[in-house]
């Protein structure tokens, strides 16, 4: 069973995580996640017809 001590420690890890990629201007702002994963989206849909294509 997940102790409460666990809980708080993970916490904190996730905690300076974030801290330290906000530091380093590694944090996406909403809009650039959105543009990322629709670029990804597409290139896969690309990927899938491609493959479906090269099948046939």
């Amino acid at each position: 069973m997940i102790t409460e001590g666990q809980v708080v420690e993970a916490y904190r890890a996730w905690l300076r995580l974030k801290i330290r990629e906000q530091r380093q201007g590694l944090i996406e702002t909403q809009s650039q996640a959105d543009e990322r994963q629709d670029a990804q989206y597409h290139w896969q849909t690309f990927e899938l017809q491609y493959l479906a294509q090269e099948t046939r």
